[in-house]
């Protein structure tokens, strides 16, 4: 009898034992998300206009030599090099060939500067050749740019000027774009007048930004931007997560490129993007000036 309750008590605990193992085996370990600390900069609309840059060359927008109307010899050269000069001005005086002979004078044809002076006194010149060369006093930049840009002022319209030189900043006057490439560089020429009361030097070299009509959506900081083929971002959702936004680029503004493929009050990872994945939970720290 005390045998069989022995066994009886035996069997009871087996089974216990079994059931408290099972319900141990069907418990699934608890994952926990590692939070990782990333900063955001929250996004907002705004109008910014794209700027196209190129270098040009400052040249007058009319430059005239004079030759005489026959040969002689210079007498008298009363302006130089960059003297200033006003329509009808005296610039240079032949000596008369023959007994009862004028002087032969030269003039200024209009309001500008002395660009080159090509003899000098005493000296022999010929019909055929310019003694004196002037140029008018207004300038204008000579320079080309790409297709793409073309069709971005076909675009925008005609783009607000300005011209960069010794780190200052002069007005210029967008004129006339070639609708025919140079058939050597395939760019297309393009005009620009300086409305500026700044006098370049002829030949000068400046920089030209060609600024278009404002737009407006979101810029994004270049760095920013990653690319896995595609061009991508990643923001921290409303549920503190991470997702990957792709984006398509479009006008570009200094370091800023218009972005579409996000919206206002998006945030987008700027610290730590290198080192999160999609659906990771973050803790979001907002960007500071500082």
């Amino acid at each position: 009898m005390i045998r069989k309750r022995v066994l009886k008590t035996i069997g009871i605990c087996l089974i216990m034992t079994i059931a408290l193992s099972a319900c141990q085996a069907d418990e699934s370990p608890k994952v926990i998300d590692k939070v990782k600390q990333v900063t955001v900069v929250t996004l907002k609309e705004t109008a910014l206009r794209e700027t196209l840059v190129y270098d040009a060359a400052v040249t007058a927008e009319q430059i005239t030599p004079l030759n005489p109307s026959r040969d002689g010899e210079v007498e008298a050269i009363f302006k130089q090099v960059d003297d200033k000069v006003k329509m009808g001005d005296k610039l240079l005086t032949l000596k008369a060939y023959a007994q009862g002979e004028k002087n032969l004078d030269i003039y200024a044809p209009y309001e500008g500067v002395v660009a080159s002076v090509l003899t000098t006194e005493g000296s022999l010149v010929s019909s055929a050749y310019p003694a004196i060369i002037i140029r008018s006093n207004s300038q204008s930049l000579k320079f080309a740019i790409t297709l793409g840009d073309v069709k971005k002022i076909q675009k925008y319209g005609e783009p607000q000027v300005e011209i960069q030189a010794d780190d200052k900043i002069y007005e210029g006057k967008f004129e006339q774009l070639s609708q025919l490439p140079d058939s050597t560089s395939l760019m297309y020429p393009i005009d620009v007048s300086v409305t500026d009361t700044h006098q370049f030097k002829i030949g000068e070299i400046v920089k030209v930004n060609l600024l278009l009509s404002r737009v407006n959506g979101i810029w994004l900081p270049i760095p920013y931007i990653q690319n896995d083929g595609d061009d991508y971002v990643y923001i921290v959702n409303s549920d503190s997560r991470v997702e990957k936004k792709n984006i398509t680029l479009k006008e570009v503004n200094d370091d800023l490129v218009h972005v579409i493929g996000l919206n206002d009050g998006d945030r987008v990872i700027t610290i730590g993007n290198a080192f999160v994945k999609e659906g990771q939970l973050v803790n979001a720290r907002e960007a500071t000036n500082e």
